[in-house]
């Protein structure tokens, strides 16, 4: 079983079982990279309203860590996706999140709308 098999897909149950995990394992969390990339791709993988759902337990969870753990784990976040320096900029978002996924939701179901109606390609 590999730690990815572990990880719930439920988008209700995410942020859930993360604070759980936060909870009795926080250093492994921050010190094992190949947890980082999983969890980074369970979040990427999940539709706009899939995202939209986990959002508010996925905040909860990450509140369990202080600020300077949460920006290591942003760090490692950012280097995974080929960048440098610190993911303090992850942290300090302006926009609430919660309108920008639900911006990000509509957009998704404007593109299904479009490619149903055979205009996605123009």
């Amino acid at each position: 079983m590999t730690p990815s098999d572990a990880v719930p897909r439920a988008p209700a149950v995410l942020g859930d079982w993360l604070a759980g995990l936060f909870a009795v394992a926080r250093e492994e969390v921050l010190d094992d990279g190949g947890l980082t990339s999983v969890l980074d791709e369970l979040v990427r993988a999940l539709s706009a309203h899939e995202f939209l759902v986990a959002l508010p337990a996925l905040r909860q969870a990450f509140e369990f860590f202080p600020p300077a753990e949460r920006e290591r784990f942003a760090t490692a976040l950012v280097a995974r996706h080929g960048g440098e320096g610190s993911g303090r900029g992850l942290l300090r978002v302006r926009a609430d999140p919660v309108l920008v996924a639900g911006g990000a939701a509509i957009e998704e179901a404007i593109d299904e709308m479009l490619t149903r109606a055979g205009l996605a390609d123009l």
